[in-house]
């Protein structure tokens, strides 16, 4: 009786430790693109705003964000602080993002410029 109990409370354990993440796990948090190209932009997001600031330049990115699914969104950029001279034209401008892998600890995302593969990481 006790072995069955130990094996099925280690049963469940492991089985909430393996869960995979759905889309809407990560609407919300902080995230780190891992691409090494992109590495040094951190994302704040929150169901309605997302903020991408370059921690090695100090450049703030704003976006209002428009959930369509729980796997695709539309950032609309909306204001750059310490702006570089290409990311002044994005003001206004949209770009559709689809969540296509979730893990446990983020997911992948491709965007609709250059259909570009982004893998982003939850730090929190």
């Amino acid at each position: 009786m006790n072995k069955t109990f130990t094996i099925l409370i280690l049963l469940l354990t492991l089985s909430s430790c393996s869960k995979e993440k759905k889309c809407s796990d990560f609407k919300v948090g902080n995230f780190k693109i891992s691409n090494p190209e992109l590495s040094d932009w951190i994302i704040s997001r929150t169901d309605s705003t997302q903020t991408e600031i370059n921690s090695n330049t100090g450049m703030k990115i704003y976006n209002s964000i428009e959930w369509k699914t729980d796997c695709e969104y539309i950032l609309t950029y909306t204001k750059v602080l310490n702006p570089g001279s290409q990311v002044v034209d994005f003001i206004g401008k949209k770009v559709k993002i689809k969540i296509i892998e979730t893990n446990s600890g983020g997911y992948i995302c491709k965007t609709n410029i250059n259909d570009i593969e982004l893998e982003m990481v939850k730090i929190d």
